[in-house]
């Protein structure tokens, strides 16, 4: 197997481009890859307001006014999932 790693991207690379290798001489029968999703937050008071995400433009919270009685970061995490990634069983 060593042979067929010669020719991959060297370590210093994937770090800069912040990918992650996994290498295993068996495939597993369970496979999970995890990543950290993009936050967009607001500050948000008593007038209320609007989080909107950067990934999904449709996806935002609406915070009427007097929701709040301080002032409250407020979070959205949007992530896209294909059709055919979450019928997979």
């Amino acid at each position: 197997m060593t042979a067929a790693r010669a020719g991959l991207e060297s370590a210093e690379e994937l770090y800069r481009r912040r990918v992650t290798r996994i290498l295993v001489d068996e495939f597993p029968k369970y496979f999970a890859v995890v990543t950290q999703l993009h936050r967009d937050s607001e500050v948000l008071g008593e007038v209320g307001g609007i989080v909107n995400s950067v990934v999904e433009p449709r996806v935002e919270a609406v915070v009427p006014r007097g929701a709040f009685r301080k002032n409250v970061r407020l979070s959205v995490q949007v992530t896209r999932q294909s059709v055919a990634s979450s019928s997979m069983q």
